[in-house]
């Protein structure tokens, strides 16, 4: 589709802006982005940080905090329509409740009414709560924030729901993740939960069924699925994720693993057992929740924080050649691409490890790899990625590791070389870089581009095109590139508090959440916890 021909953009009801997960928005505004957008508006969340995409149904935002808390306010004032406590939204009025709750899932719309969230336990010590649950999935009442229905995911009390839900013809698809891989690195026994894709009924939350990405046999773990949101082919009934590391493998496995000197004999290994889905895209039948194809991109990868580890002396590393290189989102859909002189249904993700790959949907035959930059345990890429709807993908690479990357095809302006988080356009038909900028950010601690990118385009039909990248920078930079040149443009500054949230855009506005500090990285908000800037 002509891009000038896309309406103005009126809602963005899901993580990626649509079930095809491609994150990009076409009719941002009626005039020009301007090079010195105005704040609109701020929600004070009272220091609280907001690290989720915000969506926006019928003129009113949606997001949680990490105080536990789920709003609505209005898309243009930022007036609070509502504000609920999670945790009472499980366990009515606190009772009985063995966890307090957050959400850091996008809320997607329902088109019911509802509002469809994920959530996971707001503590980040370690080991967390043994003793209860914490990974539901809840449909929440757009009207008045009251609950619909709730479903407990996955019995393990580690059990995360930190992806997003895609809603899709009567039904929710949602992957299961978990933070019990942390636990080992505190000497804590690890571990016996496995990833797992859900399908559940969107008007009662009942299961239709589950999909697990780890073998049902003792030793076998990990997997999870965990970032982005699913993506839908609606014409072959079939919905794509992508899957994490193991965290343990059977002792005959890890044996193997030690003894074995080439990649090649590592994958014979932890391929003894079928249904090991690690570091891998799957394609599974919405109907039936039965595997259509699965493709690893990884030899091996056991690996728990026991690998790093936080504790002197834990050393129960499953095994230490492992580089912990999840997928960390799910793959974005581009059907009817036109490549050359074929017409083409692409699947494109990027990964931990820096790599990105372009897909065959129909096979899962990896049409193209391209390493874009150095990965780590952290990034890499992760969270998400966006696209110009047609044929560009853009990768964020949070380059964790802050060591020297050289770039290819440096847009105008930026270095040659990346000490920090840089940004990547690929072409989806044959992976070919078409540029990468460094992000203007000093010192590079500042530049690590960890959240997921948007994609944004004038509405006139000569209408220019961007690319907003959020940063962990201590303020809150969003950093803008011109989407077919990479050269930048300009800087929103959103905090103070770093920016993981992956921005959405809407009648003109853009909304991002403010506030990341995890695992040593970013700043909290000091106040507001969601900006809005009047394009």
């Amino acid at each position: 589709m002509d891009q000038s021909q896309v309406p103005f953009t009126t809602s963005w009801p899901s993580f990626g802006g649509g079930p095809v997960n491609r994150n990009w928005r076409s009719g941002i505004t009626t005039g020009r982005f301007r090079a010195a957008p105005q704040i609109a508006f701020q929600v004070d969340t009272q220091g609280s940080d907001v690290s989720a995409t915000p969506t926006v149904i019928n003129h009113f935002v949606y997001f949680g905090d990490w105080t536990g808390f789920l709003y609505k306010v209005d898309a243009v004032t930022g007036a609070v329509s509502w504000k609920k406590n999670v945790t009472e939204l499980v366990w009515p009025g606190g009772v009985g409740a063995t966890n307090k709750l957050v959400t850091r899932t996008a809320a997607t719309d329902a088109g019911n009414g509802n509002i469809i969230i994920g959530t996971q336990v707001q503590s980040q010590g370690l080991p967390g709560n043994p003793n209860g649950n914490q990974g539901y999935v809840l449909a929440v009442k757009a009207s008045d924030g009251t609950a619909a229905w709730k479903t407990l995911v996955d019995e393990s009390p580690y059990a995360v729901v930190t992806a997003s839900p895609t809603v899709y013809k009567g039904a929710v698809y949602v992957g299961v993740s978990s933070m019990e891989e942390l636990v080992d690195g505190f000497g804590i026994e690890c571990c016996k939960f496995r990833g797992s894709v859900v399908r559940l009924a969107l008007d009662t939350g009942a299961l239709l069924w589950k999909f697990y990405t780890a073998p049902d046999v003792k030793g076998w773990s990990g997997n999870a699925v965990w970032g982005s949101a699913p993506a839908i082919d609606e014409a072959r009934g079939w919905v794509y994720v992508a899957t994490g590391n193991q965290y343990t493998a059977p002792q005959d496995v890890l044996d193997c693993l030690e003894s074995s000197a080439s990649n090649e004999a590592k994958l014979a290994c932890v391929s003894k057992e079928e249904g090991n889905w690690f570091n891998s895209i799957l394609a599974i039948d919405m109907n039936t929740g039965a595997l259509a194809w699965g493709r690893r991109v990884s030899f091996f990868d056991v690996w728990t924080t026991a690998c790093i580890p936080f504790v002197p002396g834990v050393t129960d590393c499953p095994f230490v050649e492992s580089p912990d290189y999840d997928f960390g989102q799910a793959p974005l859909y581009f059907p009817g691409t036109k490549c050359a002189s074929q017409t083409m249904d692409i699947l494109v993700a990027g990964q931990k490890s820096g790599w990105g790959y372009g897909i065959d949907a129909a096979t899962g035959t990896i049409l193209w790899k391209t390493y874009t930059g150095v990965g780590s345990s952290s990034g890499g890429m992760q969270w998400g990625s966006a696209s110009d709807g047609v044929r560009t993908v853009f990768y964020q690479n949070a380059n964790f590791a802050f060591q020297s990357v050289p770039l290819t095809n440096p847009a105008p302006g930026s270095p040659a070389v990346a000490s920090g988080g840089f940004a990547t356009a690929v072409d989806i038909c044959t992976g070919q870089i078409k540029w990468q900028a460094a992000i203007p950010i000093t010192p590079a601690r500042q530049s690590a581009a960890a959240g997921p990118p948007v994609y944004v385009r004038e509405l006139a039909a000569n209408g220019n095109a961007y690319v907003v990248y959020p940063t962990l920078s201590d303020d809150g930079k969003l950093v803008v590139f011109d989407a077919q040149t990479g050269k930048y443009y300009t800087t929103l500054v959103a905090g103070p508090g770093s920016s993981v949230s992956g921005p959405s855009v809407v009648n003109g506005y853009l909304y991002v959440g403010v506030g990341y500090s995890r695992f040593g990285f970013g700043a909290n908000a000091e106040k507001h916890g969601l900006t809005a800037f009047r394009l």
